[in-house]
């Protein structure tokens, strides 16, 4: 009798925590990796931003980006998420730009992004992206610009100066989850 009490016991302990520890816990672990993905696609502007601030045009830059967030694996799975490069828009990703001047029509044309798109099982699924200087956060059916991209406009007395800088990301069209 005593035995089957305490299988009893042990197994009312583990729903508890599987019905409502777990969520909780697992909640916060998401919460807290959607915000380092977050902080990491800020370092990614940053060093892309710096190259160009050097004045370099063509450069290769490294940065840690962690795809997935570690759960409990006895009581459920981890949560993944996606990385892909120039493959989010169906060959679609591409920024035209045109300007008329008194001197004539300026053209100018870049391509190429970066995403981060999660896979949560308790907190909500978004995805980061990565666009000409900008990194935008999507939730649900709505979107926000979390870093804007380098655009200014200055006036001096009867000229106005605009100034918006076209990021170009180049490489092979690729995913990985993790």
């Amino acid at each position: 009798m005593s035995i089957l009490l305490a299988i009893l016991v042990i197994v009312i302990l583990l729903t508890i925590v599987t019905s409502f520890w777990m969520p909780e816990w697992m909640e916060t672990i998401e919460h807290d990796h959607s915000k380092e993905v977050n902080s990491q696609f800020g370092h990614i502007k940053s060093s892309i931003d710096k190259q160009i601030l050097n004045g370099d045009t063509k450069f290769l830059i490294g940065n840690p980006l962690t795809l997935g967030s570690k759960g409990f694996s006895v009581f459920g799975t981890d949560s993944t998420g996606t990385f892909s490069i120039n493959s989010f828009r169906n060959d679609q990703l591409a920024y035209y730009c045109n300007v008329r001047n008194e001197s004539g029509a300026i053209n100018v044309t870049c391509t190429g992004g970066m995403r981060y798109e999660s896979n949560n099982l308790h907190y909500v699924d978004h995805y980061l992206a990565y666009e000409n200087g900008a990194i935008i956060l999507g939730q649900g059916d709505g979107q926000v610009i979390r870093t804007r991209p380098q655009f200014t406009i200055e006036k001096h007395g009867p000229v106005t100066h605009m100034g918006f800088v076209l990021i170009t990301l180049s490489g092979l069209e690729t995913s990985v989850t993790g």
